[in-house]
C-alpha cells in the first residue's frame, strides 16, 4: 500500500510486528527476506496514514512498473486489498481475490493475493486463511509454527499441522524446538491464545506444560467462540 510512519523514518518496507510476522511466514515456506523483494505501491507516506488517492497511485505507478521490470519476479504476492486492487485493476473485496494466482495483471506478472500481515495481527480468525494462501505456492509442509519475540516472552501466532500428519507428534516436536529457542534467547515465558472449543489443541498445549491464564469472551467471530489464553514458563540457564 504505502509506507507507515516507522517505515518512512527507516526507509525500509515492513518493519515492526507486521514485518516480523511476514518474515516468519516466509521462513515457514523456506524463504528468507533476502530472497524476496518487498516494496510498496506508493513510495511516500500519505498524511495520517490515510488510503492513497487515485492521482497518487498514478504518480507512483511508473516507479512500481519499473521495479517489476528490473526484478523480473516469478510471482508477486499482493498483501492486502489496496495492493491487490492496484495490481489487478479490479475494485473487488479481498475475499473475492485472495487464494488464487491471477494471470491478467497490470504488471505483466502473476499475482497471488492474500491478507496484509497487519490485518492478520488484528484479526486472528483469518490467520489460517492467510497461511493457506502462502502454502498453496510453497512446498508442501507437514507442520508450521510461527512465534513472535516479545521483550520477555515468545508468543505463538500459529501452529498448524497438515491433516495427514496429525496425531503423530508433529506439534509436540515444534513446541519442544520452540522451548529450546526460548531458553537460548533468554525468554522466560511462552504465550498463546486458542479457541476455547478446540479441545484437541488445548490438550496438546497442556501436555507440553501450558496452563490457562484467562478468557476473552466472544473473541472469535466465524464461528463465534471465546479465546483461551495460555502460558508456560521457560527454564533459562
Amino acid at each position: 500500500e504505502a509506507p507507515g510512519a516507522e517505515e518512512d523514518r527507516r526507509g525500509e518496507a515492513f518493519v515492526g510486528r507486521a514485518g516480523q510476522l511476514l518474515e516468519q511466514m516466509l521462513a515457514a515456506i523456506n524463504l528468507s527476506r533476502d530472497e524476496v523483494y518487498i516494496t510498496n505501491v506508493l513510495k511516500c507516506r500519505p498524511p495520517s496514514n490515510r488510503d492513497p488517492k487515485g492521482e497518487e497511485v498514478v504518480a507512483c505507478r511508473r516507479f512500481l512498473l519499473r521495479q517489476v521490470q528490473l526484478v523480473e519476479p516469478e510471482l508477486i504476492v499482493a498483501l492486502g486489498r489496496f495492493a491487490a486492487q492496484v495490481l489487478l485493476d479490479r475494485d473487488e473485496a479481498i475475499s473475492r481475490l485472495r487464494g488464487e494466482v491471477h494471470r491478467e495483471t497490470v504488471v505483466n506478472a502473476p499475482v497471488l493475493v492474500t491478507y496484509h500481515p497487519a490485518y492478520l495481527l488484528r484479526n486472528p480468525i483469518d490467520k489460517a486463511r492467510g497461511w493457506d494462501d502462502l502454502k498453496a505456492e510453497g512446498d508442501a509442509a507437514q507442520a508450521i509454527m510461527v512465534a513472535m519475540r516479545l521483550p520477555n516472552a515468545l508468543e505463538i501466532l500459529e501452529l498448524w499441522v497438515a491433516p495427514a500428519y496429525r496425531r503423530q507428534g508433529r506439534a509436540g516436536l515444534l513446541l519442544g524446538a520452540l522451548f529450546a529457542d526460548a531458553a537460548r534467547l533468554g525468554q522466560t515465558q511462552i504465550r498463546l491464545e486458542v479457541r476455547a472449543g478446540n479441545t484437541a489443541a488445548i490438550a496438546t498445549y497442556q501436555s507440553a506444560g501450558f496452563v490457562k491464564d484467562g478468557l476473552r469472551r466472544r473473541y472469535y467471530r466465524d464461528p463465534p467462540d471465546d479465546a483461551l489464553l495460555m502460558s508456560c514458563g521457560v527454564s533459562v540457564e
